[in-house]
């Protein structure tokens, strides 16, 4: 079958996909589809389903077992609807498919959304809705696109206020937006366009504020966060650019359905599928440290450099409940990508890792390619100011690096020791011309690793 749909799907078709049946699976939230001679996991389904030139998918799976079925599918060109096993979710799956579901907005087509409207009216809390476009419809003629320019509202009162207005069954879909933030400017445009092309249950709102945006959980901004009605915050997108490939998150009634879901993304074969569960750990907050194990495990597996340093960044959020999984980063002191590298220290420094037992491969490090990687090294070796002299000389063959940053951090390093005051008359002019930072001032030039 899937062969069947590379070779003769025409780029931009509509694809719908309907399941009779998704099955438990070991070890897997998603589940499986049961065939004759298999069950197919969903999460396999979807890395061949992205594969596919199709412009948008309509997916329906029924008597799901598993409770995130639902997500194993979802993304930015994808409507799913899943309906429980047992003989509630048949009586929605009847009413979702009956001809007499009523076309709410009078444009003459039944979008999936007005489908879904009618079977939750059966099961409110059974039946699973994703819909990030809100336009599809199993007819050949789409609806037509409500969408508008979003709201822009300034401050939080001015959003919360915003957001006691939202209908029952809206979402909220709010760029958090800084005065002071770079890239905030250019992001607001692309924000309007999206709200502009995207029909729907969506409210889009622009909020900006001078200061910052606390109890969201973002990052950085600009950032995307999911409201519900009475003010309750989904979650944030993990890539603002792309949010609604995160809009599932809104269907997410527990926390524990969703680090399983973002557990089963780690472990995925599809790396865009492990870099968007890697950042949505980030973006999660202090609960995402129930995954340490799984991210510490991936440290040693993962291929993709970028997906390493969000699964690194996730692990130095946690701080000191991370501080176990230092072996798993000395282990990335061999990378082939110097960013990995350098993040490994930094996130070292941030879990609190003791120095002491990595004194020789820091030492080693003293003399890598990289300057970002060398500042990094001999700062997290000067931390613990116990450590003894014998690192007196890595410092000197620091202070007399060719990078004027990296002899700055090795000053600051060597004022941190106590017994600073002990070092030879050489060290201390390597100090002196440190802090000149003089570019005239170069070590030999090192062979590469």
């Amino acid at each position: 079958m899937l062969a069947a749909l590379r070779r003769e799907l025409q780029p931009g078709a509509l694809l719908v996909l309907l399941a009779a049946e998704v099955d438990e699976l070991a070890d897997d939230p998603w589940g499986c589809i049961p065939l004759q001679d298999a069950c197919l996991p969903l999460g396999e389904l979807q890395q061949e389903l992205a594969e596919l030139r199709t412009g948008a998918r309509i997916v329906v799976l029924a008597q799901a077992r598993p409770r995130l079925a639902f997500s194993a599918l979802t993304d930015a060109a994808a409507v799913v609807v899943t309906f429980p096993s047992g003989q509630v979710g048949d009586r929605a799956a009847r009413a979702f498919w009956s001809p007499q579901v009523p076309d709410r907005d009078g444009d003459g087509v039944l979008a999936v959304r007005e489908r879904a409207a009618q079977a939750r009216r059966i099961d409110r809390g059974g039946v699973r809705f994703v819909d990030p476009l809100g336009t599809l419809s199993f007819a050949r003629r789409q609806a037509r696109a409500r969408g508008s320019a979003p709201l822009e509202v300034e401050g939080r009162p001015a959003l919360d206020a915003a957001v006691a207005t939202l209908a029952p069954g809206q979402i909220a879909v709010v760029n958090l937006s800084t005065t002071w933030c770079a890239a905030c400017g250019p992001f607001r445009a692309t924000f309007a366009d999206l709200a502009r092309r995207t029909g729907g249950p969506l409210r889009f709102i622009h909020a900006e504020t001078d200061e910052q945006w606390p109890g969201f959980g973002a990052r950085s901004y600009p950032a995307v966060a999911f409201i519900a009605p009475g003010g309750r915050l989904l979650g944030v997108a993990h890539d603002p650019y792309d949010p609604l490939a995160s809009l599932a998150l809104a269907e997410f009634e527990s926390i524990d359905d969703r680090l399983a879901h973002h557990r089963a993304e780690l472990r995925s074969r599809e790396h865009r599928v492990r870099g968007r569960g890697a950042r949505a750990i980030l973006v999660l907050g202090p609960p995402g440290a129930a995954l340490i194990e799984d991210l510490a495990r991936d440290l040693h597996d993962e291929p993709v450099a970028a997906i390493v340093l969000d699964i690194l960044q996730a692990l130095a959020s946690y701080g000191e409940k991370a501080r176990h999984t230092a072996p798993e980063m000395v282990a990335l002191f061999n990378h082939a990508d110097g960013h990995v590298r350098q993040m490994a220290l930094l996130a070292l420094r941030r879990i609190g890792a003791d120095p002491r037992p990595l004194a020789c491969p820091l030492l080693a490090l003293v003399a890598d390619p990289s300057p970002g990687v060398r500042s990094a090294a001999i700062d997290l070796l000067a931390a613990d100011p116990s450590l003894p002299p014998a690192i007196l000389p890595a410092l000197r063959v620091i202070m007399e690096d060719e990078s004027p940053a990296v002899r700055r951090v090795a000053l600051a390093a060597f004022r941190r020791l106590p017994w600073g005051d002990a070092a030879p008359s050489r060290c201390r002019r390597c100090c002196a011309s440190s802090r000149r930072a003089s570019p005239t001032i170069s070590a030999p030039r090192r062979s590469p690793r």
